[in-house]
């Protein structure tokens, strides 16, 4: 989360569910249900009651806007992936993203996060 702090991070994920925004991965443990956390190593995470690891469905803080693409370390410019999704979305166009891989509900919804992350950056597209 780099850019974050803890408690910033932790309301953005709480934001969206401990979920990714994409494809819906949880981080929920499939053995207690509770909520698992990073490891120390960035990218395990594991049950604080079992220890069960899942090192598929951790969660990651990307960026809307790419900070590639002048994206800025703003609350309304982060949402919540999955590696997988993260790693598929990469620098891409944010746009051109959305209307590869998402659609309906989703879609729109992505669309409303990214005109208010443009917005914060004093641009308008």
């Amino acid at each position: 989360m780099g850019y974050l702090s803890h408690g910033e991070g932790q309301k953005v994920l709480k934001h969206f569910n401990h979920s990714c925004f994409r494809c819906g991965a949880s981080v929920l443990c499939p053995v207690s249900g509770k909520i698992k956390y990073m490891g120390e190593d960035g990218k395990l995470l594991v049950c604080r009651r079992n220890g069960f690891p899942n090192t598929r469905n951790y969660l990651t803080i990307d960026h809307i806007i790419p900070r590639a693409q002048g994206g800025k370390n703003i609350r309304e410019n982060y949402m919540v992936l999955c590696w997988k999704c993260n790693n598929e979305k990469g620098n891409k166009d944010p746009l051109v993203w959305a209307h590869r891989y998402l659609d309906g509900d989703r879609l729109k919804e992505f669309i409303g996060m990214y005109l208010i992350a443009r917005s914060q950056h004093g641009e308008s597209k």
